[in-house]
């Protein structure tokens, strides 16, 4: 956990020192260099520089440093530069005239300004320290003179405008090295036994320092992520990823003692995600003419939030509702979509198919379910293929099935319609749906249901998975179909049940009924934190975007990071791996994301062809990563060879084509006329 500088006795110490940068004060941006790419930016749009200044100013600021540090060392005997020197060789390499330098170098501090924000505890201390009446100084290595820093720091508390600034530039020396450290205690007249100094830096602020005597206080900064630091090594002078990462980072400042890792995975992980796409829902729906959202329950909860901070900041003419539905609430089969309904059952659920399973997708009892259908098998048992294909053929001809289920759901539809009626503005040309992750089916359902089918409604999705199919919905989708798509569905729980169906009350006024759902446990999970570290991350890119005049919009970021959830990290995996979750359309069963595996019994299985052998979780990735070592590999290789084990040994009958082959490391061998010789 990042922690704040502690109000340590210090009666028997002269003199605290602070370091400056991530200890007193930290950036909006990722990384340091990220001024740059905030520059180069600005420099798109200035027709007053070449295009190769322009479009590679990063590139060519960071070259600059290093080039002017070398060419000091080599000259002097010394590294430490100034800000004048970076940029007159700038100005001597890419011909720049004095107007252009004095330019650049003022929109260089100008940025650092904008993009400065206090570390509030750590300024506390320092005041605290002041308030003691003892002696406090800064300390740093920066190319800046101590006046250009006390100018930049005074933007951010008047406590600065009188204390003294010990800078490497000014003294050719760093504190890296230990000689600042020197030049400090002379002028400070002070034993270094005596003295305390408080630093983000292991090896500047606190190794150096004890070497000299020096009590230390570390502060451990927010560490970049896996994540982050794999998107950054791939395009550090990306402007937005810059953003996010660092908007993401200063969220990290603030994380809570309790569920800390949740509130960062929120803060750094899923709400860059959630984020973006939410920011494209808006600006999208503006520019459409849009008054009003409806976020479908229940992955638009976080959603909705995030939208609500976003319009409260930018004061948007723009409304949000939240609107109870799900497949079992919007799903309702009557004349008009019987055959369609009953399809999409079958096709959807059909590896776990069973009586319960129907009768509550139905909205039918199990027992009288299975009487009207008349095949005998236990209720909860799975369908096979041909028990599956004799229930829909069933279904689908059997005019007392069909009456017998439409019967089952009149009234349902009756309080769908009346629901969507109070709640929603009908007008196609002032609404949008907003989900997350799905087909559109259920949709097209509600809008058949509610009498509205020639309309054209826009839906909002995420990821869109049914993208060849056409629907009377006009469906837009952040991004195209990823594989395993729905585990984005991971990244926006909420603590209330599935929508399963709607209640009148006395009043007339139409209320959505909820199941019984693990809201508890999704508390104890820490959902709280979690929401709480993605709302904290929207205030902050909010401020980002603010400050450097730009609206932050890059699906290609969400596009890498929902492809790292293929590929996790271990500790990534952990939190993600831990989420209370149910399986999507059988909400009424609880599973979990990833399964604990022995490798010994799995590769026993596979040796002995048992079927459960692939059988992970329903996310093996999230496991793979969760594992580690062997059963990483091992899990990875199951998924990479998925039929390997049907070619080492396996075996196959088909009684109507009297079929029987049996395969063995891959060798084929046929033994029907052995069984059906005599029949």
């Amino acid at each position: 956990m990042v922690q704040a500088l502690e109000k340590v006795n210090i009666k028997q110490q002269e003199l605290v020192s602070f370091d400056i940068f991530d200890t007193l004060v930290t950036r909006r941006v990722a990384l340091p260099t990220g001024i740059f790419a905030i520059m180069q930016h600005v420099l798109m749009q200035n027709d007053n520089f070449s295009p190769f200044v322009k479009n590679n100013f990063y590139r060519l600021r960071i070259e600059c440093e290093k080039l002017a540090r070398d060419h000091s060392k080599r000259l002097n005997n010394y590294s430490e530069i100034t800000f004048d020197d970076i940029y007159d060789l700038m100005q001597t390499n890419y011909n720049l005239s004095d107007k252009q330098k004095v330019y650049l170098k003022n929109l260089e501090i100008e940025t650092e300004i904008k993009n400065l924000v206090p570390i509030d505890k750590n300024i506390e201390v320092l005041k605290d320290y002041l308030s003691q009446g003892k002696r406090v100084v800064l300390i740093s290595d920066m190319y800046h003179t101590s006046d250009t820093i006390r100018m930049i720091l005074s933007n951010i508390d008047k406590v600065f405008e009188n204390i003294k600034i010990y800078v490497s530039s000014e003294y050719k020396v760093s504190k890296g090295e230990g000689f600042l450290y020197d030049r400090v205690r002379a002028e400070e007249q002070v034993l270094t036994g005596k003295w305390m100094h408080c630093g983000d830096n292991r090896n500047a602020d606190i190794n150096v320092a004890r070497k000299h005597g020096i009590k230390t206080e570390f502060l451990q900064q927010p560490l970049l992520m896996p994540y982050e630091k794999r998107l950054l090594n791939s395009q550090p002078e990306n402007l937005y990823y810059q953003m996010i990462i660092g908007s993401a980072r200063l969220a990290r400042f603030e994380r809570p003692e309790q569920n800390a890792e949740k509130y960062d995975f929120g803060a750094s992980f899923a709400g860059p995600i959630l984020y973006s796409y939410v920011d494209y829902v808006i600006e999208h729906s503006l520019k459409q003419g849009f008054n009003t959202l409806y976020f479908i329950a229940r992955d638009g909860y976080i959603p909705k939030i995030i939208a609500d901070i976003i319009i409260e900041n930018r004061a948007l003419n723009l409304k949000t509702r939240y609107l109870y539905g799900s497949r079992k609430a919007w799903r309702i089969p009557t004349e008009e979509n019987y055959d369609t309904i009953i399809s999409w059952v079958f096709n959807e659920y059909r590896n776990r198919l069973s009586y319960d399973l129907l009768a509550y997708r139905l909205n039918m009892d199990a027992e009288f379910l299975k009487n009207l259908i008349d095949v005998e098998i236990p209720y909860d048992s799975v369908f096979n293929k041909t028990q599956r294909k004799l229930i829909e053929e069933k279904f689908k001809n059997s005019s007392n099935v069909k009456k017998a289920v439409i019967a089952a759901n009149k009234e349902n539809s009756i309080l769908l319609n009346k629901y969507i009626r109070q709640e929603v503005n009908l007008n196609p040309e002032h609404s949008a749906f907003v989900d997350l992750c799905g087909s559109g089916r259920s949709l097209d359902v509600l809008f058949s249901t509610v009498g509205v089918a020639g309309e054209k409604y826009s839906c909002f999705y995420l990821v869109h998975t049914a993208f060849n199919e056409k629907f009377n919905a006009d469906i837009i989708s952040y991004l195209p179909e990823f594989e395993d798509c729905h585990c984005v569905e991971l990244l926006s729980k909420s603590f209330e049940g599935q929508t399963i169906g709607y209640s009148e009350s006395n009043s007339g006024e139409i209320k959505p009924l909820t199941e019984l759902n693990n809201g508890e446990c999704l508390k104890k999970w820490g959902l709280p934190s979690y929401i709480s570290g993605i709302e904290n991350f929207t205030r902050k890119i909010l401020e980002c975007a603010k400050f450097n005049n730009d609206t932050v919009l890059f699906s290609e970021l969400v596009g890498k990071y929902i492809d790292y959830i293929h590929d996790l990290d271990k500790e990534t995996a952990e939190v993600l791996g831990s989420i209370p979750h149910k399986l999507v359309g059988d909400e009424n069963n609880s599973c979990s994301i990833t399964s604990k595996i022995s490798f010994i019994k799995s590769f026993i299985d596979f040796i002995l062809c048992r079927k459960n052998v692939s059988y992970f979780g329903e996310y093996p990735f999230i496991t793979a990563a969760k594992s580690g070592g062997l059963k990483k590999q091992w899990i990875r290789f199951l998924q990479k060879f998925p039929t390997l084990q049907k070619v080492l040994c396996d075996v196959y009958i088909n009684k109507k084509n009297k079929e029987a082959i049996i395969t063995l490391l891959g060798i084929r061998v046929s033994f029907g006329r052995l069984l059906w010789r005599n029949v």
